[in-house]
């Protein structure tokens, strides 16, 4: 559903300016919007009218938009400026999680190799916080806390590989944003699942067992792209 002048005052009325500056703040606000799902799809985001319903200058928007755009959630093309991506079909997510467990699965290879204990101790911190987390599952707000968990979680272990390639064709992906689209109504219901399938990664990781880590990455790529379709259409 579009969204309104109403609720965009109150956004701007209600969110707290982050620490880390007015840049990161006017960012965080759209990239929730975005997710939310509060444009229509291809709909144009101005800057000048963005600016004036935040109340800040163009320029943190311009920048927030070109960052969202290197994060695959809106498009840009000169003459006519940014506009928000259609969610993830059926297809392109199929095509991602593929993508997501070629990747990962030639890191966990290296990491067997390569990751230190501090790497180990740093996936167990991880994981634990996921599991003690409680998400809500109607905003981008309620379970944005498990999206940046999980993603540290998959960034650690390819971290591990000790391959900056690997990490960075991992981050192109923006793999967590962009299904983060088809999970509002959603949240994290499989929560119990997904943390099983992370302990499985991490012991199989412990024991240096290259063949039976990938294999934990393999299923817990393919069974969280199993679960989410069956929601989507089951929401549908």
């Amino acid at each position: 559903m579009s969204r309104t002048e109403s609720d965009a005052g109150k956004t701007g009325a209600t969110s707290p300016v982050a620490a880390t500056g007015l840049a990161e703040h006017v960012y965080q606000l759209l990239k929730a919007e975005v997710i939310n799902n509060e444009f229509e799809a291809d709909e144009r985001i101005v800057i000048e009218t963005a600016a004036l319903r935040l109340g800040v200058s163009p320029t943190p928007v311009r920048e927030a938009l070109a960052r969202l755009a290197g994060e695959q959630l809106v498009s840009f093309r000169v003459y006519v400026g940014y506009a928000v991506l259609p969610p993830l079909s059926i297809s392109e997510l199929s095509d991602l999680f593929e993508a997501r467990e070629v990747i990962e699965s030639a890191g966990a290879v290296r990491a067997c190799e390569r990751s230190t204990e501090a790497d180990l101790e740093r996936l167990r911190e991880i994981d634990a916080r996921i599991r003690a987390g409680r998400y809500g599952k109607e905003h981008y707000s309620d379970f944005a806390s498990f999206v940046n968990n999980n993603q540290r979680f998959h960034q650690t272990l390819l971290d591990g590989a000790r391959n900056p390639a690997l990490r960075r064709a991992f981050d192109a992906l923006n793999y967590e944003a962009r299904i983060a689209r088809r999970t509002q109504g959603r949240g994290v219901p499989d929560l119990v699942l997904i943390c099983a399938e992370h302990a499985a990664i991490i012991e199989a990781l412990a024991t240096r067992d290259a063949t039976r880590l990938v294999a934990a990455v393999t299923k817990h790529a393919r069974d969280s792209h199993r679960r989410l379709v069956e929601d989507i259409t089951r929401l549908a």
